[in-house]
């Protein structure tokens, strides 16, 4: 999987998105795409900017994301059995 964290020059903005693509999604930078090597080209075709590109392996995502959707499909399960135990209960009265 790759994304390109942008480096548009405002202050500070590149470095957090390093850091939340990192964080948040297991992404490590490979290349540092300047726009100053003929190397470059091709990913400035691909993204449309310079910055960092990064890479993550899609079995990291599926094991950080699939473990991440469980717990919320649990939690919106035990939600449904409590609001339905509660119009039980009101029912009754």
């Amino acid at each position: 999987m790759e994304a390109l964290a942008v480096d548009d020059g405002a202050s500070g903005e590149h470095d957090r998105l390093v850091r939340a693509y990192r964080r948040v999604a297991g992404f490590e930078v490979v290349r540092r795409v300047r726009g100053d090597r003929v190397g470059d080209v091709p990913h400035q075709l691909v993204w449309g900017a310079v910055g960092s590109r990064m890479d993550a392996r899609v079995e990291e995502q599926l094991r950080r994301w699939g473990s991440a959707r469980a717990r919320s499909k649990e939690k919106r399960r035990k939600k449904e059995e409590e609001e339905e135990e509660k119009e039980e209960e009101e029912g009754e009265e």
